[in-house]
């Protein structure tokens, strides 16, 4: 059961070896990073100490992008530095395949609840506008 869940779970790092310390504190980085989402989503019920207490998490929680964005770079620059050439095509290839299908998915499931519930959504009003703003190239729309 361990060797299959580890096969389908764990990341692979293609011919680099993972460093296990480094995975476990970039793993509290994200959970910082959680608490951060957290905080603010439950904090219009919360009252008295709760506020205060979500305060310190939401506060507290910036520091996992901190920690995140300078363990990645750690980790990059530890891959890169050890090979004698770096293909960065190759490499940003890999990122793509690791990161888009995830995006999209979550993208795609936003944009169809922003239908589903127009009034909780980020996007302009009306559909015509909605269908705009979706088709802009990255980084001009702000969903980025």
């Amino acid at each position: 059961m361990y060797s299959w869940l580890k096969k389908r779970l764990e990341i692979s790092h293609s011919e680099n070896a993972a460093l296990l310390s480094m995975e476990g504190l970039r793993g509290v980085a994200v959970f910082l990073v959680f608490c951060v989402h957290y905080s603010t989503l439950v904090k219009p019920w919360l009252s008295g100490h709760a506020v205060e207490l979500s305060n310190v998490v939401h506060g507290f929680g910036h520091l996992g992008v901190d920690l995140f964005f300078v363990l990645s770079g750690y980790l990059i620059y530890g891959s890169i530095i050890e090979k004698p050439t770096f293909d960065l095509i190759k490499y940003a290839g890999r990122r793509a395949q690791r990161i888009y299908p995830t995006f999209l998915v979550v993208f795609g499931v936003y944009i169809v609840l922003s239908f589903i519930f127009p009034s909780e959504s980020k996007l302009p009003e009306g559909s015509l506008e909605k269908i705009i703003y979706i088709a802009k190239p990255p980084f001009t729309s702000g969903y980025f």
